[in-house]
């Protein structure tokens, strides 16, 4: 069995270059619109990260339940954003995985931690560069995840340098 850290950061990583991409290639038609189209994808991942957390505290006594409910709480989180149902099914498909995702890492304690902003100098140790570096952090395109809060990095996450 995989472990926990490897198997987030596997998960993470596959979603980032699969179902986000996808996702993007939906969203960003060519018009010079790419950071409008990432970050309507950050604002999934976060919306998602903070529903999954309050939705989890509800099932922190029985984790079947936990994993039970996610299909339910899917179809909640599509109803209470449909900002979101742009793009057709690529990015329901990236909703859905990013959703799942969010729930592994918030039904588990300590739950997981991802850092969706960043500001200032930019941190390599944080970050890779998306397609411009810099030693600034013009905008966060993917978060880095953290094992807990405190705890060791799993994932680094992906920036625009500027």
């Amino acid at each position: 069995m995989i472990n926990r850290p490897t198997k987030l950061e596997y998960m993470s990583m596959e979603l980032y270059d699969n179902e986000w991409t996808d996702a993007f290639k939906k969203l960003y038609a060519g018009d010079g619109e790419e950071k409008s189209a990432i970050t309507t994808l950050r604002n999934i991942v976060e919306k998602s990260y903070d529903f999954a957390k309050g939705k989890s505290e509800k099932y922190s006594n029985g984790l079947e339940c936990a994993f039970l409910a996610i299909e339910s709480s899917i179809e909640s989180f599509l109803r209470s954003h449909t900002e979101f149902s742009v793009g057709g099914t690529d990015v329901e498909t990236f909703i859905k995985k990013t959703l799942s995702l969010c729930w592994l890492m918030n039904i588990v304690d300590p739950p997981a931690i991802l850092i969706t902003e960043s500001s200032g100098k930019f941190n390599t140790d944080l970050f890779k560069f998306y397609t411009k570096s810099g030693s600034k952090v013009d905008y966060v395109v993917w978060p880095a995840v953290f094992l807990h809060e405190g705890g060791p990095l799993i994932c680094k996450g992906v920036a625009q340098g500027k």
